[in-house]
């Protein structure tokens, strides 16, 4: 009897194909590929179909930090959830702004990159906005462990009860950002018909998947996450917010990829980071180019790549803002 019989992955490879595995031959096949795929991955996320509210921003503060004002609002993204964001505007400018959204990783919240990669990135002369993602920092719910145990990280607990009710803690996310982008387009500051997205480990878990599905975000960068379900995020072991319950039905990192395309692209990855295994991201970033041929995209310019050398699991920024700039007119 074989070995295999008794390893119930390997059965388990075997019982579903990808349902949108990237077969295009031309790019009218890749573009009736993404309609159908785009509105398959929203509906299996889930809670994207929550009903749109007012934002009723409140604005909390307002603090001058030198060469740019940082301001914190709270918005509602449904009838029961509201998000803490923060905007960075550069001085000196007028009109309406190139615009970049700022994930944070997986972690303490916002906080952490607003003095740096965020910061560093209004200096370059983007508005930048950074949300407090859920199940972080501010959104860190408490309250919910049984008396005498150890308690679950808020966001393993918010994903776990997601699943529970058919849809997903990155669901969830991607429509509070959705709903920001909503926000925003009424700003008279930024410039919407410019913006893009930078997310760096979680962060970069988000930047993704609402790429997928919003056509509105011109230039997308992914920093320290991008490599594959089934031959990294899976057997590593990463934290289950990362989970969508029956995406591997549909497809993994190197199909979803094309729903991006041909938007520009530009993939960070440090060649020692020990969670998402280099060998992983450059398997993914070839298949990302092959598919950007096939929307008759030059694969080099509308998919970047950066290996940072020596660099462990971090963002680095060192060419994804000069990418910034060049896709969102800023060079």
């Amino acid at each position: 009897m074989s070995n295999m019989q008794f390893q119930p992955v390997t059965e388990m490879k075997t019982l579903v194909p990808r349902k949108y595995a990237f077969k295009a031959q031309s790019k009218d096949e890749a573009l009736v590929w993404q309609q159908n795929f785009r509105q398959e991955l929203s509906d299996l996320l889930g809670f994207l179909d929550t009903e749109k509210v007012d934002p009723e921003s409140q604005l909390i503060e307002e603090v001058d930090q030198g060469d740019y004002i940082q301001q914190k609002v709270v918005i509602k993204t449904s009838t029961h959830a509201a998000m803490p964001v923060y905007i960075l505007i550069p001085k000196g400018v007028s009109g309406k702004i190139p615009t970049v959204l700022a994930y944070h990783g997986h972690g303490p919240g916002v906080i952490g990159i607003l003095h740096d990669w965020a910061a560093r990135l209004c200096q370059e002369g983007f508005c930048v906005v950074a949300p407090e993602i859920a199940g972080f920092g501010e959104r860190t719910q408490t309250g919910l462990e049984k008396p005498g145990t150890k308690a679950a990280a808020s966001c393993h607990h918010m994903a776990t009860y997601a699943m529970m009710i058919g849809k997903s803690a990155v669901g969830y996310r991607v429509r509070d950002s959705l709903r920001l982008v909503d926000y925003l387009a009424n700003l008279p500051f930024v410039d919407i018909e410019n913006l893009g997205v930078v997310g760096f480990s979680g962060g970069g878990t988000l930047a993704f998947f609402h790429s997928c599905v919003d056509e509105r975000l011109k230039a997308v960068v992914v920093s320290g996450y991008f490599c594959g379900f089934e031959k990294n995020i899976l057997p590593i072991g990463h934290c289950i917010c990362n989970h969508i319950p029956n995406l591997l039905t549909l497809g993994d990192h190197q199909d979803l990829v094309g729903l991006i395309i041909p938007r520009p692209l530009f993939i960070e990855a440090g060649s020692d980071d020990n969670i998402f295994l280099i060998e992983f991201v450059k398997d993914s970033v070839a298949k990302a180019r092959e598919i950007s041929s096939i929307f008759g995209c030059a694969p080099d310019e509308s998919v970047e790549f950066d290996e940072i050398e020596n660099a462990g699991h971090e963002f680095s920024g060192r060419r994804s803002f000069t990418f910034l700039k060049k896709h969102l007119g800023l060079l």
